[in-house]
């Protein structure tokens, strides 16, 4: 981030958590933002796939994860108790606000997102030929 405000770098791909303090300070321009539709907080600034990319829809997140052997119930109850949080609409505002969505889906629906987005990725690492360097 030091590089691209210090024009060391010319472009980055972040996530508006990092980079919407320095797009409101005027220190970096938005040219798109990567997901499936244009930000609440940035509604100028276009998708890729408006910007000639099609298709093009990469969101980030973030996620609780617990060890395998974790049983259900102290799942659920975690579960619970967070999902409780995040409906608290001051903690919405401001997470909002840095620049992130709340969905606070249920350790199900989350892990079912994790593996389609992992078969996502696995596709397009076969495909280009990419491989771990040692």
């Amino acid at each position: 981030m030091n590089d691209l405000i210090g024009g060391r770098v010319m472009v980055t791909m972040d996530s508006l958590l990092q980079t919407l303090p320095h797009i409101r300070s005027g220190r970096l321009k938005a040219l798109a933002v990567p997901g499936p539709k244009r930000s609440a907080l940035l509604p100028e600034v276009p998708t890729i796939a408006e910007s000639g990319l099609p298709g093009y829809a990469l969101t980030n997140w973030f996620g609780l994860l617990a060890p395998i052997a974790t049983p259900e119930d102290r799942v659920q109850k975690l579960s619970t108790d967070v999902i409780g949080i995040l409906k608290d609409a001051d903690l919405q505002k401001r997470i909002s606000d840095l620049g992130a969505d709340v969905v606070g889906n249920s350790p199900q629906e989350f892990g079912a997102a994790m593996r389609a987005e992992s078969a996502q990725w696995a596709e397009i690492i076969k495909a280009a030929g990419i491989r771990a360097e040692q």
